[in-house]
């Protein structure tokens, strides 16, 4: 709430499943050979909230602000399940810059790959546009469920 009333217009949400930065500190602790920071990264590098948890929490925390979610989305059905628990766009980077170090090609067949996979999506939900996926019902399991509830 904070956030918005200092004006922020949007918040990219990004939970546990993309980039690390406990790893990434990891990483660079290695070269330094700093065995309390290794440990350290080895002992968060899975630390946080997922990225699912943390967007149902915003969304119900601030229902007009326009949320991105980001944070370890691999597939259009990821996307789509983001979009239909509250966000309002995607971000994903690690797969494009793979697919973008192998070939033009091959982020383009990436980027077509993705956009099926949502559209396949949708269509299972009957959601003809992405104002429909929002406004889409869905059922809450595992963790989500014993952590967060549905408001639909």
């Amino acid at each position: 709430m904070r956030l918005v009333l200092v004006g922020v217009s949007a918040i990219n949400v990004a939970g546990t499943g993309g980039t690390s930065w406990a790893g990434v500190e990891k990483l660079r602790a290695e070269t330094q050979k700093d065995k309390v920071k290794i440990r350290l990264g080895e002992l968060f590098w899975d630390w946080g909230i997922p990225t699912a948890a943390s967007l149902i929490e915003v969304r119900q925390a601030v229902p007009q602000v326009p949320l991105i979610a980001s944070g370890g989305l691999r597939n259009g059905l990821e996307v789509a399940k983001c979009i239909a628990l509250g966000a309002d766009m995607c971000g994903m980077a690690y797969p494009f810059l793979r697919k973008a170090a192998e070939s033009k090609e091959s982020l383009f067949e990436f980027a077509k790959m993705i956009t099926e996979e949502l559209k396949s999506a949708m269509f299972l939900v009957g959601a003809k546009n992405i104002k429909d996926l929002k406004s889409s019902r869905y059922i809450l399991t595992g963790y989500l469920a014993d952590g967060a509830s549905s408001n639909r």
